[in-house]
């Protein structure tokens, strides 16, 4: 159940993405996942790593995430790249 909440919000922010919200709007929500992952407990880092930092920037073009990207806290860029392999 947690997985899908997880993936569910790194939809919800794609689709904010898409829309063009600026990084701004949700630069603490990004802050408080990178905190909970650095802090948090192995079930809470997995979540994190696999159901949210995985699913981010989905079918997103190159224009619209790279803001996101530009900003995003630098662990969880790690995590994103150490999964796929290249940026988004």
């Amino acid at each position: 159940m947690e997985y899908a909440w997880f993936e569910a919000l790194a939809d919800a922010l794609n689709a904010e993405m898409q829309r063009e919200v600026p990084y701004a709007i949700h630069e603490p929500l990004f802050q408080f996942m990178a905190g909970a992952f650095s802090q948090g407990a192995e079930p809470v880092r997995k979540c994190i790593d696999v159901s949210f930092v995985e699913n981010l920037f989905w079918q997103i073009s190159h224009p619209k995430c790279a803001p996101y990207w530009k900003q995003l806290p630098p662990k969880l860029r790690q995590l994103y790249t150490e999964f796929h392999h290249r940026d988004p």
